[in-house]
């Protein structure tokens, strides 16, 4: 299994972001306005709204590289979470975004993470 790849800088607080994949809960609404309620599974998956700021050319380039290497958001890879340092098993819920700053010699890559 690929690694999410090690960079020069760590993740933004700002803009950070960790949610459930999906709300696992199903509602059922009754004659007498009672509603039941259970878990449509017992997995809950969770996912993450990453940026990274001020990334280099070289950074940058790296994770474009790793991008194409898991296809996307085909392939699955391990990533270590900064908050708390545990590892999962992930895939890129869609495309990176890449802003410039000021100049081509600064980046900001923003991207969201789920379980797998």
């Amino acid at each position: 299994m690929a690694v999410f790849p090690t960079l020069t800088v760590t993740p933004s607080i700002e803009g950070w972001g960790e949610e459930l994949a999906q709300d696992p809960t199903i509602r059922t609404q009754l004659d007498g306005g009672y509603i039941l309620t259970r878990a449509r599974f017992t997995r809950i998956p969770k996912k993450w709204k990453v940026k990274y700021g001020l990334l280099t050319p070289g950074d940058k380039a790296t994770i474009e590289a790793f991008e194409t290497t898991v296809q996307g958001g085909a392939g699955i890879f391990s990533w270590t979470s900064p908050a708390g340092l545990i590892t999962y098993s992930v895939r890129f819920a869609g495309p990176i975004m890449f802003t410039m700053r000021e100049s081509p010699n600064w980046w900001d890559a923003e991207f969201i993470l789920e379980q797998v």
